[in-house]
């Protein structure tokens, strides 16, 4: 999530479709605590390709703090947005749920923090062999990562020092070296973005195929009868964006399918 920037007390999606807040009982002790259950969106991309999925989430939140910690070093420094979080209940491959160990307001907002891209982190966070150096990967040194990737819409495309920093639209087909940092494991390296920021699709599309068949339906169905905050929900099969998954999305889906060619 992020803040929304004209009411700084209000929070929108951002790599989420839709989040709603909660709670769960923890059956061991009978307490209640905070869940916010998130929709992630199907369009995110990381800016080499590959897709953003919940495995980045979990590794980030969860597994990302264990790893430095196997290798004896500091957590990273946003740490304590995330020390609360007990457990992430993954519902599909879009839908989950992040349960915490305490109940106040202020826990949706540590659900902001960033997210890491765990096939760049994770070899680096537990210390493997680095392609250059032959020697283990250093997360303590400058930008570990020289490639940067991310997710959001810039990319780091000039860094002089003590000067200026120059950045780029994270659009489809940008390229950036990523000389401009220095990293003694990896050469540097154009890195373009096949997809941008985001790739778009259709909203009938709902499996991102570029096709509208049946297998939307199937995926429609699945979700038929669900409100916001249900498990099944998905704000990807609630094409008119109503809240609740009903008719009205499978007469949108059924306008258009068989798009592009006619075939299902």
């Amino acid at each position: 999530m992020t803040r929304n920037p004209y009411d700084l007390s209000q929070f929108m999606p951002w790599l989420a479709d839709s989040f709603k807040v909660g709670t769960w009982e923890d059956p061991e002790t009978g307490e209640t605590y905070t869940a916010v259950n998130f929709t992630l969106r199907r369009d995110a991309y990381w800016s080499d390709g590959v897709k953003v999925t919940i495995d980045d989430i979990i590794y980030t939140f969860l597994q990302l703090d264990d790893d430095l910690a196997a290798r004896e070093l500091a957590p990273p420094w946003w740490i304590s947005n995330v020390q609360n979080i007990v457990g992430i209940d993954v519902f599909t491959p879009t839908t989950f749920r992040i349960r915490f160990n305490v109940k106040g307001i202020f826990a949706l907002g540590w659900c902001g923090n960033r997210i890491l891209p765990k096939h760049i982190w994770e070899p680096i966070c537990k210390g493997e062999t680095a392609p250059k150096s032959n020697a283990p990967w250093d997360p303590t040194t400058f930008a570990p990562d020289p490639d940067l990737i991310a997710s959001g819409p810039w990319r780091l495309d000039e860094y002089v020092p003590n000067s200026h920093i120059l950045l780029v639209a994270h659009k489809k087909g940008s390229t950036v070296n990523t000389g401009i940092t220095t990293d003694p494991n990896k050469d540097a390296e154009d890195i373009t973005s096949p997809y941008g920021y985001f790739r778009y699709y259709r909203d009938e599309d709902l499996n991102k195929d570029d096709k509208v068949n049946v297998l939307d339906a199937i995926l429609l169905a699945g979700s038929f009868g669900a409100r916001e905050g249900d498990p099944r929900y998905t704000r990807t099969a609630d094409i008119n964006g109503d809240g609740v998954i009903n008719v009205l999305d499978a007469i949108l889906l059924a306008k258009v399918f068989g798009w592009p060619t006619g075939e299902i």
